[in-house]
């Protein structure tokens, strides 16, 4: 046997405004509960018959937003694609500039090593100076 039928998707209903602010509740009151804004509309259909069930009419739904979208700032559309002088390199990532030679490996593994050790010394140095603000914090090893 076939399996049955999905139902159709349903459109995403539109974003919704946020809620404006509670008013602040009478003395000795609690406050008033607020429909939660961002909901499903499976389960805003669901809530608006259970209230309809208990005699209470559903909140009014929020204000649609407008229909017709910003208009494009004058010259290049915002989707245009950006034009590519240049292909980038095999491999990927951005070409050389100019002025930079070829880094060899050797270099690159030293300029590493440099940036890993003042990361190191970084650390030790906060360390030292949080060290010396909080001396209470300290464990006393001398027992």
């Amino acid at each position: 046997a076939a399996p049955p039928p999905q139902p159709a998707p349903q459109p995403a209903p539109p974003a919704a405004p946020p809620a404006a602010p509670a008013e602040p509740p009478e003395e000795g009151e609690l406050p008033k509960r607020r429909r939660q804004t961002h909901l499903a509309p499976q389960l805003r259909e669901r809530v608006d018959a259970h209230l309809a069930a208990q005699g209470q009419e559903p909140p009014a739904p929020p204000p649609e937003p407008p229909a017709e979208p910003a208009p494009e700032p004058a010259g290049m559309p915002l989707a245009a694609p950006v034009p590519m002088d240049e292909h980038p390199p095999p491999g990927g990532g951005t070409a050389p500039a100019d002025d930079d030679e070829a880094r060899s490996a050797e270099t690159m593994r030293s300029m590493l090593s440099a940036m890993q050790a003042g990361w190191q010394r970084g650390r030790q140095d906060a360390a030292a100076d949080e060290a010396a603000r909080n001396p209470g914090d300290q464990e006393d090893d001398t027992r």
